[in-house]
């Protein structure tokens, strides 16, 4: 119940939507036809200069309080007429019990969209007996406030007694997420459930198996989870999922073809040591549709994969193995350049037969970390690299000279696998790596990785922060069609701070997430989710940079 509000509210839809609604019911003249559907609504003037918006996010309902300039916040009293308990929890949430369950909401956010970028502002609720207020910290009372209570859509674990580790998520257009890793839990602990394999293979305690989970859109359940492995020691790091709901997965195994899953390919024999691995699981989870290695004599590890509209499947990691021993076939490089090489390769949809394959490196250590599709089949490539320019096939940029230790570097390989278009490093004096990568639709490439670069000698350039903060600090950058940098800047404060991955929207946006030590001290927080450093050696951290590269939209904990 909203308290002593306004005599002047005025209910106005928001965010129409392609769905109509039509009601046939009775006779013909009381039908309604066509009615527009909207993805949200606002009472205007709820209180005198105060909105009220409400809209859907995750399937849930959430609402958020808008401020024009000078109206005051000290206005909105709100109760929960009908509750068992109205409480505020020990992280400054709002839970509220009923005889059908529990709501709640995380401690709210404020912010102010400023000249110099959007300010947050401290906020939390005041609750007096059933009667609940907005606790707000110093803010510009001219300028518009909004006031979000965050509504975490879900959160929660995923293993068993022993060690589990996550390394990579894909989300389906239903908004069911898809997780692999490794795990030391056996079925006894682990909740394996559907298949398709629910047994733990890995006869020796210090190894683990690769797992592959599918969780619901609301995260209530676990649609499948599943080892997959053999008797040695296996994990995934990669994984996509195509608009049918087939999940793909990549990592290393040195389980050999007697006890490795096996079928129809690409490879069907181990070749030694450890070797990458590629899996497609069917969408009910229950069957595997192939299974099989990629690599040659020596060390070879699949650590990013993609997915095309057509089921190809696209690998990149790093391998040891030479072109006498590794599956090169077409391109883009045939030659082993020594250390270990950074590889892509392409399987077709039935997973029977690889299209191309082939090396991406120089005589130093290539790893690829990251891989990314466009619309037209050209595939982008990201990792860390100690070789030079006279070994490294450096060409068009973004930098054709190796600034020392290892550098981050960005390449784009044709549809074809045949050649490079563009090729070269993000880097300073320091250590640099890329470990994550996104295409936009118009062909821009956004990498997200971490340097120990200060800003003179790394390419700092317009955001989201220009001046290097200490120790390790997070990067994103963006490169253009042609591979040009358009934009890079860090993301840290004086601890480390590594940036593991990066998505980006249709409006360019970057979402980046990895892990941080840094606390709110010094780290870029606003807005949320958390703003508070929780302790331990690491924190998780998720940010929104702007498609300028500047402002941070919000970040946190």
């Amino acid at each position: 119940e909203f308290l002593d509000p306004s005599g002047g509210v005025h209910l106005e839809p928001l965010s129409p939507q392609d769905t109509v609604v039509s009601y046939f019911r009775g006779r013909p003249d009381q039908w309604a036809t066509a009615v527009p559907s909207y993805g949200g609504l606002v009472y205007r003037q709820l209180w005198p200069g105060i909105d009220l918006e409400f809209s859907g996010a995750g399937g849930y309902l959430k609402y958020a309080f808008h401020l024009q300039p000078n109206a005051d916040a000290r206005q909105i009293r709100m109760a929960y007429r009908g509750a068992a308990s109205v409480s505020l929890t020990s992280g400054g949430g709002l839970r509220v019990e009923t005889g059908q369950g529990s709501l709640a909401d995380d401690k709210p956010v404020a912010w102010q969209e400023t000249p110099a970028g959007r300010l947050p502002v401290r906020a939390g609720f005041q609750l007096a007996g059933d009667e609940l207020r907005f606790e707000l910290g110093h803010y510009d009372r001219s300028l518009p406030l909004t006031i979000d209570p965050v509504v975490l859509i879900y959160a929660g674990y995923l293993g068993g007694a022993g060690s589990d580790w996550g390394w990579g998520v894909a989300v389906d257009s239903a908004g069911n997420a898809y997780v692999t890793g490794n795990t030391m839990s056996n079925q006894t602990t682990f909740p394996v459930t559907v298949g398709p394999d629910l047994t733990f293979n890995s006869t020796q305690t210090y190894w683990a198996d690769a797992f592959v989970a599918k969780v619901n859109q609301s995260g209530t359940a676990l649609v499948y989870l599943s080892y997959i492995g053999g008797a040695n020691e296996d994990s995934g790091y990669g994984i996509a999922v195509d608009a049918a709901g087939n999940a793909y997965v990549t990592g290393y195994t040195n389980s050999d073809q007697l006890t490795f899953p096996i079928l129809a390919g690409p490879d069907l024999t181990h070749n030694g040591a450890r070797d990458a691995f590629i899996v497609k699981i069917n969408p009910s989870g229950t069957a595997l549709v192939y299974a099989g290695y990629l690599g040659g004599a020596q060390d070879d590890y699949g650590w990013s994969i993609a997915v095309d509209a057509s089921g190809n499947a696209f690998l990149t990691g790093f391998t040891l193995s030479s072109h006498s021993t590794f599956p090169v076939l077409v391109g883009p490089d045939l030659t082993f350049n020594g250390g270990s090489d950074a590889f892509v390769a392409k399987i077709n949809p039935a997973g029977t037969a690889l299209l191309y394959s082939g090396y991406l490196g120089g005589a130093g250590d290539d790893l690829g970390q990251g891989i990314a599709l466009d619309t037209a089949g050209n595939v982008f490539v990201t990792g860390p690299t100690t070789s030079t320019q006279t070994t490294f096939p450096v060409l068009a940029g973004p930098d054709l000279t190796h600034n020392g230790n290892h550098d981050a570097f960005v390449a784009k390989v044709n549809a074809a696998g045949s050649a490079l278009l563009y090729c070269g490093y993000i880097g300073g004096a320091g250590s640099d790596s890329g470990n994550g990568i996104a295409v936009h639709p118009n062909g821009d490439a956004f990498i997200a990785g971490n340097t120990a670069s200060d800003q003179f000698t790394f390419p700092a350039t317009a955001g989201p922060d220009l001046t290097f903060n200490g120790k390790t600090d997070a990067f994103v950058a963006k490169v253009n069609l042609s591979g040009a940098l358009v934009y890079a800047g860090y993301l840290g404060g004086t601890e480390t701070d590594i940036a593991a991955a990066v998505a980006v929207d249709a409006a360019g946006n970057a979402y980046v997430t990895g892990y941080t030590s840094s606390t709110e001290a010094n780290f870029p927080v606003t807005i949320g989710p958390d703003l508070t450093y929780n302790g331990g050696e690491y924190d998780a951290f998720v940010a929104k940079v702007a498609a300028h590269g500047n402002p941070v939209v919000y970040a946190g904990y």
